[in-house]
């Protein structure tokens, strides 16, 4: 519920241009590649895990990071105060 398990696979943006993740990215058919700031997340099914990270790490060599995980179904940015609260909320839990 509110998650869904995902492939995710995250390049240095120095390993290719935006257009060439991209490309790839369309060509198998994952589900989003984001491009953050020196860094393509690319999110992709499980079931095409292996595959698709097989495929990516041939044509760019291999990535930072590669791993099945929970993706959650709502994102949202904090400024830095929310962060500091939401800190120390996860403080006082623990």
């Amino acid at each position: 519920y509110m998650f869904k398990r995902v492939g995710t696979i995250i390049y240095d943006s120095a390993c290719c241009s935006q257009d060439e993740i991209l490309g790839a990215s369309i060509e198998l058919e994952v589900l989003d590649c984001i491009i953050n700031e020196g860094e393509y997340e690319i999110i992709c099914e499980v079931n095409t895990f292996e595959l698709i990270n097989k495929k990516l790490e041939e044509k760019f060599g291999p990535a930072i990071q590669a791993e099945i995980t929970w993706r959650s179904d709502n994102m949202i940015s904090l400024n830095q105060a929310q962060s500091e609260k939401l800190l120390k909320l996860i403080d006082a839990l623990e």
